[in-house]
């Protein structure tokens, strides 16, 4: 983008129209226009993650990989671009933004990892529960900044708000580890106790053959 010296230069484009120049003094439209921006950056590494997960289960030409490596790269896209989010909001509101980016780029690391390690359960897990931690929190966020029950509204000029949401983030990731756990608890012990009426349905199978068997020899 392109910053131009003469505050006085006026730009004529068709209505409508993204500029990728900002031209000084910054109007609200072009700081909006940029905002979204971002948004699309963002939605655009997460379609090449779609994109990567379709051809890597129709062709074999992709390595296994590859689909961890976009998705990675799609988080650390995504703590960047949150990360730089935050020109012209509120004290609050950045810090939000902040926490956000944390938990994304952790995702992304974690992704990573994944890359350079196959059929590693505990960074899965790890992963999974930091997927939900952003999920949660950008829900707190919407309640913190909207608040669409109409009910308290935060001060977002108040520092100390910031010490408060610092507990809030701990929270999220507490109920985050609680509901991996819970599901990874419950979904192993449905596979075992498959596993042994399964195992104990094939064993008088097992028996009754063998009988069969020892009788045709005879």
């Amino acid at each position: 983008m392109v910053l131009s010296s003469s505050p006085d230069q006026v730009v004529t484009r068709a209505p409508g129209a993204i500029s990728l120049q900002i031209y000084a003094p910054v109007s609200e439209s072009q700081l909006m226009q940029v905002l979204r921006l971002h948004h699309t950056v963002m939605y655009i590494f997460y379609g090449l993650l779609g994109v990567t997960r379709i051809l890597g289960s129709t062709t074999n030409c992709l390595p296994v990989f590859l689909t961890k490596l976009a998705l990675s790269n799609a988080f650390l896209v995504q703590a960047f671009i949150m990360y730089n989010h935050t020109h012209g909001r509120v004290v609050v509101d950045i810090f939000l933004h902040k926490i956000l980016a944390l938990a994304t780029v952790l995702t992304g690391v974690v992704s990573f990892m994944e890359v350079l390690t196959k059929n590693n359960i505990t960074l899965e897990l790890l992963r999974s529960s930091l997927i939900l931690l952003q999920g949660t929190w950008l829900w707190h966020m919407g309640f913190v900044l909207y608040n669409p029950t109409g009910g308290f509204e935060w001060d977002l000029t108040d520092h100390h708000s910031n010490m408060l949401l610092t507990v809030y983030f701990c929270w999220h990731y507490a109920f985050a580890y609680i509901i991996i756990g819970v599901n990874y608890a419950v979904i192993t012990w449905l596979v075992k106790w498959r596993c042994r009426k399964f195992c104990s349905m094939q064993i008088p199978l097992l028996k009754n053959s063998e009988q069969e068997q020892e009788l045709e020899e005879m």
